[in-house]
C-alpha cells in the first residue's frame, strides 16, 4: 500500500471501496489466512496433544478446502485487474487490458501445480528414496499442467496478434529480450511433459516444474515491475522557485 497508515481503515466497515480491486484483494487474503490457520489445525493440534475429534473436523474440512481454492482465484484475478488502470504505462507486450485478469489465474494455477512436483522432487531427493513414492502423482499433475501452459502461451500470442502488437516482440531490445525469456520457460516444459519418455524421468520433471515456476514469475514480475513505465521524474529545483514565486505573490 503506498499509505499504509490507511491499512487500519481496511476493517471499518464505514470505510469499505466495494469498487476497489485492492479491497477485493485484501479481503480476500485475509479470510485466506485463517483458512489456511484453519487446513493446518489438525496437524498443529496433533503435535501439541490436544484431542480433538477427527470425524467432527472432516465434516467441515472440505468446504475449508473448497474456499482455500476459491479465494485465491479472486484475489489473483484482482491483481491482474489492477495492472489495467495503468494504461500506457505498462510496456504494450503485457499491458493485454481484460485479458490481464486471466493471465494472472493462469500462472497462478501452473504455479500450484508446478510447486508440488518441483517441492516433491527435493523431498523424494533429500530422503534418498527412503520416502513414498510420488512419482506416479507428479506424471498425472503434468497432464494439467500441460494444458494450462498451452492455454496460456496461445492466448499470450494471440492477444498480440489480435491487437497487432507481435512486432514488440521483435524489437530487439530490454523488453523483447524478457519476452522470449519468459516464452522459452514456458515452452519448455510444454514440450517436455508432451514426451512419454522425459515426461516419466524424474530429473526432466524436476526441471520442468522448476522452468514453469520461473517462466510464470517471469510474466508476474515483468507485467508489475519491470515492464512498468510509470513517467519521467519531474525535476524538484524549478518546482521548489515556483513554490517560492506563488508564496512570494500570495504574501504581495
Amino acid at each position: 500500500m503506498g499509505r499504509y497508515w490507511n491499512l487500519p481503515y481496511f476493517y471499518i466497515p464505514g470505510h469499505f471501496n466495494v469498487n476497489s480491486v485492492l479491497f477485493e484483494t485484501a479481503v480476500c487474503m485475509t479470510i485466506y489466512i485463517g483458512v489456511m490457520a484453519l487446513e493446518f489445525a489438525p496437524a498443529l493440534f496433533e503435535r501439541l496433544g490436544w484431542k480433538v475429534s477427527l470425524k467432527r473436523l472432516n465434516k467441515v474440512m472440505f468446504f475449508i478446502i473448497a474456499l482455500g481454492a476459491l479465494l485465491p482465484t479472486m484475489h489473483q484475478s484482482s491483481m491482474g485487474s489492477l495492472m489495467i488502470s495503468a494504461g500506457y504505462k505498462v510496456h504494450p507486450l503485457w499491458q493485454s487490458y481484460e485479458m490481464l485478469p486471466l493471465f494472472s489465474v493462469l500462472t497462478a494455477f501452473i504455479m500450484g501445480f508446478s510447486i508440488v512436483i518441483f517441492e516433491g522432487s527435493l523431498v523424494q531427493a533429500g530422503l534418498k528414496g527412503n520416502g513414498p513414492d510420488e512419482k506416479n502423482l507428479f506424471v498425472k499433475l503434468t497432464n494439467t499442467i500441460s494444458v494450462l501452459l498451452a492455454i496460456f502461451v496461445v492466448l499470450r500470442f494471440g492477444e498480440l496478434i489480435y491487437r497487432d502488437k507481435l512486432s514488440y516482440a521483435f524489437a530487439g531490445d530490454f523488453y523483447s529480450a524478457m519476452f522470449w525469456i519468459e516464452v522459452v520457460l514456458m515452452v519448455f516444459p510444454l514440450v517436455v511433459l508432451r514426451v512419454a519418455k522425459l515426461r516419466n524421468d524424474s530429473r526432466m520433471l524436476y526441471l520442468s516444474a522448476l522452468s514453469a515456476l520461473l517462466g510464470c514469475a517471469t510474466w508476474r514480475l515483468t507485467y508489475s515491475l519491470v515492464a512498468i513505465q510509470p513517467g519521467r521524474r519531474l525535476p524538484l529545483l524549478p518546482d521548489l522557485g515556483r513554490t517560492v514565486d506563488f508564496y512570494w505573490f500570495c504574501g504581495y
